[in-house]
């Protein structure tokens, strides 16, 4: 999980930015992650969704990161 956010696709961080998302940071502790997002005053959590539902790319992301979560 870690390593693949190190080296995020590129659709994947078009789309952070195209939602309105500055600063994305991720931490983890144990088994534990969290974030810390930094975005502009357009930013919803329903619009990133949104946008997100829409994205085959992203769709695929989001597939691949869950085999990893809990």
């Amino acid at each position: 999980y870690e390593q693949y956010h190190k080296a995020s696709w590129p659709e994947n961080l078009k789309a952070i930015k195209d939602a309105g998302i500055q600063v994305m940071e991720i931490y983890r502790t144990g088994n534990r992650m969290f974030m810390i997002l930094e975005t502009d005053d357009a930013f919803t959590f329903e619009k990133k969704a949104l946008f997100d539902a829409t994205n085959p790319k992203i769709a695929e992301w989001e597939q691949l990161m869950w085999k990893f979560q809990k």
